[in-house]
């Protein structure tokens, strides 16, 4: 089997390195295990906030440092209690020639609104209002902080070139091949299209009139390998630059490697346990969901899983959501003399690729077995199918984070966007005295979710690179500020 994968990682290398070896310095290749569907930010299926700020602006953004950075806007005032006047920047400029203006914004915002997708960011939004070519109003129920946070997430689109693109049917299709020659873009993002196949590689170019003339100078070739393993080895050759998601297995490889470096960039992306007292009554004990927690291994889990690339206590908001569960088998038996304990428990487990799941789920099921529970384990990774069936199971293992800053945005996703959602917001809805981030912080407390612990980002990078630096405080990176070493 070893043998088999080798050669076909090999074939995939040899596949792709015609194309690749043409690369020249000022082209930077990345290996992702996924390309976009649609290069376009509110279809159907939408970019990823890391494509998404290659071909558009925000109009702010988190930097590196955890500030807010005005992007399109230059600035805003509140003019009543609800009331937030925005300020565009002027004399910038859509891909296709089209100026920016807060008609733009405007039609942006009518986008959003029609995708049910993305209303969480805008549900409280009651309007947005055209004062002047390059100013805007937002009537909201958001204090200032509330709503630059979500404005994080608002890319703004050229409303004359898509306009004209939606005569067709269907407008926003998905794609598998285009070329410069057939442009369907429009952003005022540092990057431009230049070939996109679905299932090799998307090619872009650094857009030489773009506003910001700090920008790098460096075109990027982002190539599609699902395969781990061959992503690493694709690095290991020299023919990618850089590679996403590295495992345990891995680093070592990388670290002892002359010329390739080991990133890690701190993620609130973390690991959640749920136990369904709705499901099954008998976790509606207080005792038993204290025995199952005594079970759990975290400090373990993180030193042998992602060795140590992650938080036992990870931050969801400026203050840890997690003060660390007790780790005590021999009380765990002892408290097992007072109750009957089921001897099988299910699990269900969203599968995450940024995440070693097949190791976390082993080592639950270890620990399961040292209080004399068989832990039956069933893996999807289907969105729909996880919602309809995440009920049926007595335990639920899922991983989240958001881009979002603000205490109650997060939380509000957390409740309202998140794999958890099924389980939280029913709760939530139950009861009405406390506001969200102290309901969530009583369930951890009662032991009804598990935060297992959180995990870093990992990518395997050539060492000419400066690279840590391209990420914003929420692990977005912005490609644009990507550097060769030895280049300013």
């Amino acid at each position: 089997m070893a043998k088999s994968s080798l050669f076909l990682c090999f074939i995939l290398l040899c596949g792709v390195h015609q194309e690749l070896s043409c690369a020249s310095q000022n082209r930077a290749i990345i290996a992702v295990p996924y390309l976009p569907q649609n290069i376009y930010p509110y279809a159907t299926s939408p970019l990823s906030l890391s494509y998404a700020h290659l071909f558009f602006d925000p109009l702010v953004r988190w930097g590196a440092d955890g500030k807010l950075e005005k992007r399109l806007l230059k600035g805003w005032q509140q003019i009543k209690p609800t009331v937030v006047r925005f300020y565009l920047k002027k004399n910038i400029y859509f891909h296709s020639g089209n100026l920016l203006t807060s008609d733009d914004v405007i039609w942006s915002y009518r986008q959003i609104k029609q995708k049910s997708k993305f209303k969480l960011f805008i549900l409280e939004i009651t309007k947005i209002t055209r004062v002047d070519a390059y100013s805007f109003d937002i009537d909201s129920t958001l204090s200032v902080a509330e709503l630059l946070d979500y404005l994080t997430n608002f890319f703004v689109v050229d409303k004359k070139f898509y306009q004209h693109l939606q005569k067709r049917k269907p407008p926003f299709p998905e794609i598998s091949h285009i070329t410069a020659l057939t442009p369907i873009i429009s952003g005022t993002g540092p990057y431009k299209l230049k070939t996109f196949n679905a299932n090799l590689a998307l090619n872009i170019i650094r857009n030489k009139n773009y506003w910001d003339v700090k920008a790098g100078s460096l075109d990027l070739q982002f190539l599609k390998i699902k395969s781990q393993r061959a992503r690493i080895y694709a690095l290991f050759f020299g023919d990618v630059d850089m590679s996403y998601a590295v495992l345990k297995k891995q680093i070592k490889s990388i670290q002892m490697e002359k010329n390739k470096k080991l990133v890690t960039i701190r993620s609130s992306r973390a690991l959640y346990l749920s136990l369904s007292a709705q499901h099954t009554s008998f976790l509606q004990e207080k005792l038993v969901r204290k025995i199952i927690s005594l079970t759990i291994n975290q400090k373990g889990m993180l030193t042998n899983i992602v060795q140590g690339f992650g938080e036992e206590k990870p931050l969801l908001t400026a203050r840890s959501i997690n003060k660390g569960n007790e780790y005590n088998v021999q009380k765990a038996q002892k408290l097992l003399l007072q109750i009957k304990m089921p001897k099988q428990l299910t699990l269900l487990s969203f599968k995450n690729e940024k995440v070693d799941h097949s190791d976390v789920l082993q080592a639950l099921k270890n620990m399961f077995k040292s209080i004399g529970i068989n832990l039956l384990i069933s893996q999807i990774s289907s969105e729909e199918e996880w919602l309809e069936t995440m009920d049926k199971y007595d335990l639920t293992l899922s991983a989240w984070q958001t881009s979002l800053r603000d205490p109650k945005n997060i939380y509000k996703s957390l409740f309202l966007n998140s794999p958890l959602t099924p389980y939280l917001e029913p709760l939530y809805t139950e009861q009405k005295i406390l506001n969200r981030s102290d309901f969530f912080n009583k369930l951890l407390q009662e032991q009804r979710i598990i935060v297992l612990f959180s995990v870093d980002e990992r990518w395997g990078v050539d060492k000419k690179y400066a690279f840590k630096n391209i990420f914003s405080i929420n692990v977005i990176p912005y490609w644009q500020d990507l550097r060769l070493k030895n280049k300013r």
